[in-house]
């Protein structure tokens, strides 16, 4: 007796198949950790630079990113503990995503090498609900134009200020933000502020927004000819209510379908100026 069992067909096959599990575990790994990558990689590249204007939106990315490797807990609550490796990798994730302006002002000596302090740093910089925080959002939010060439940006950056000064503690009547996104409005705007003005509803945010959403569809849709593309927002805020060529002014008495503009055949016919030119040959 050697002690050795004996090779059988059974022992073969139960050794491949062993292999062929072990081979099939190995390359599904493998193929789970390309697709991590990817994502991984994707998530990272998908986080913009901290800018003193974009935090909430930046925000949403680094927390989807920190929830994707499990690290959520472990970075945003004081009881969660961070391994030395995953530190220094959040860590130059999140360095790198900073722009230098905002870098000076949440790193320094004492948090430089720990992830943790970076975040609550960067948290406390931007939605702390103290005092010189709040006025420093109310005052951006109160400096940022508006920007006639890119409506939907504006649009984008208003509503994202609504969220911040909410984050930062501010409580403001529903009416307020909207009143105050419409002081924005240049002079050429008039037009559309009366038209909000008098809805009958109340000037929240959306409501301006709806209105400025429409009005950028307008310009879109309408813009023909010249003063559509360089100066868009001449198109349709005349102190007038007048129509251009090819293009209906919706803040008209007509209809888009009685635009004389839009339809030249529906404009009564002029009268023959040949006949008065005859008439006055006539005379002489």
């Amino acid at each position: 007796m050697t002690g050795k069992e004996p090779i059988t067909s059974d022992s073969l096959s139960k050794d491949n198949s062993t292999e062929n599990q072990k081979l099939t575990t190995t390359t599904s790994s493998n193929g789970m950790e390309k697709i991590n990558a990817t994502v991984l990689k994707t998530s990272i590249e998908g986080i913009p630079l901290l800018t003193q204007d974009n935090y909430t939106h930046w925000r949403r990315r680094v927390i989807n990113l920190l929830d994707l490797i499990d690290m959520k807990i472990s970075v945003t609550t004081d009881d969660g503990i961070l391994s030395d490796a995953d530190n220094k990798l959040i860590k130059s994730i999140l360095v790198s995503k900073l722009e230098s302006s905002v870098q000076a002002n949440v790193i320094n000596a004492t948090n430089e090498n720990n992830a943790k302090l970076i975040w609550t740093s960067i948290t406390q910089f931007f939605a702390s609900d103290e005092s010189s925080n709040k006025a420093r959002v109310f005052r951006s939010f109160l400096s940022t134009p508006f920007t006639p060439n890119d409506i939907a940006g504006f649009i984008t950056t208003m509503k994202t200020f609504k969220t911040r000064l909410i984050e930062v503690g501010w409580s403001l009547p529903a009416d307020s933000i909207g009143h105050l996104v419409m002081d924005k409005f240049p002079a050429s705007l008039d037009n559309i502020a009366n038209v909000i003005t008098h809805t009958g509803k109340e000037i929240t945010l959306d409501t301006v927004v709806d209105h400025l959403r429409l009005h950028a569809h307008n310009l879109e849709s309408r813009a023909i000819g010249n003063g559509t593309k360089s100066d868009p927002i001449t198109l349709f805020t005349d102190s007038s209510r007048r129509c251009k060529r090819n293009a209906h002014n919706t803040l008209s008495s007509h209809s888009e379908s009685n635009c004389w503009m839009l339809h030249p055949e529906l404009q009564p016919a002029k009268k023959d100026s040949a006949n008065k030119t005859e008439a006055t040959n006539t005379k002489t």
